[in-house]
């Protein structure tokens, strides 16, 4: 018997490219806007990329590396020398609070603590704990009337609802750094092709575009430089912001300066 060859259907072959591309939009959802960023940001890095290359002598695989060691470390090192600054004012902020709070009266001790060797953050943490401990020992001296059953099932509970919210934290935790590692391979597998691919890619647009070359080429570099400008401008804005409220929160006598 003759083997019956199938039949080629456009409809069917149509409607299953279709449906493989809206499942393929549906799976890719929620890195819509990481693939935008990316796109973005490869425009972006394209004349540092360029630099790079004139400077390694055409080795293109480097040159994107780099450029890509590049975007990740700064912002890391922009992050931690920001981080630092913000940690150590709040930590000045609260020490601050917690003196003033609870400054002691003049007595002897007081005048003993003074006289040590202690610096005046020193001696203000430690007032800090005193007053805690202080609190702590006023809250088991009430306690003290209450059933040692209901206080251990009480402390329990306390301590069961603790160990949830510390999982919970961890957890949260984990899923923000995986979320994190997942975007920064998606930016990586975007910028590098577009970095390595992007004249061919401006060849192809040109070549589809149904205006001449000459307008095309006008228009994508306008588009380029309006991305670069918002970029830009974005920064200078947040710079020139931050300056402005300083120089007032400096005329106000505002403490913890690089904080506010």
């Amino acid at each position: 018997m003759q083997a019956m060859t199938p039949q080629k259907s456009p409809i069917a072959f149509f409607a299953f490219f279709i449906g493989l591309t809206i499942l393929v939009l549906y799976m890719m959802t929620p890195f819509i806007g990481t693939i935008v960023f990316s796109m973005t940001m490869a425009l972006v890095l394209k004349p540092l990329y360029d630099r790079l290359l004139k400077a390694l002598k055409g080795r293109s695989g480097w040159a994107v590396a780099v450029t890509l060691l590049i975007t990740i470390l700064v912002p890391m090192v922009l992050i931690w020398f920001a981080g630092s600054i913000v940690i150590r004012q709040v930590e000045k902020a609260s020490n601050s609070a917690a003196a003033s709070e609870a400054a002691p009266a003049p007595s002897a001790d007081a005048t003993t603590t003074g006289s040590t060797n202690l610096t005046p953050d020193q001696q203000a943490q430690l007032q800090a704990l005193a007053t805690k401990l202080g609190g702590l020992l006023e809250k088991m001296a009430t306690s003290t009337g209450k059933d040692p059953a209901q206080l251990k099932q009480e402390i329990t509970q306390e301590m069961a609802e603790l160990a949830s919210d510390t999982l919970k934290t961890l957890a949260n935790l984990g899923m923000t750094l995986f979320n994190l590692f997942l975007m920064t391979v998606i930016f990586m597998m975007i910028v590098a092709p577009m970095l390595l691919n992007f004249d061919a890619f401006v060849n192809w647009i040109e070549q589809i575009s149904p205006f001449p070359v000459e307008i095309t080429q006008i228009f994508f570099t306008k588009v380029r430089l309006m991305t670069l400008a918002m970029f830009a401008s974005i920064f200078i804005i947040a710079a020139l912001q931050g300056l402005v409220m300083g120089f007032f929160f400096w005329l106000a006598g505002a403490p913890a300066l690089p904080l506010w």
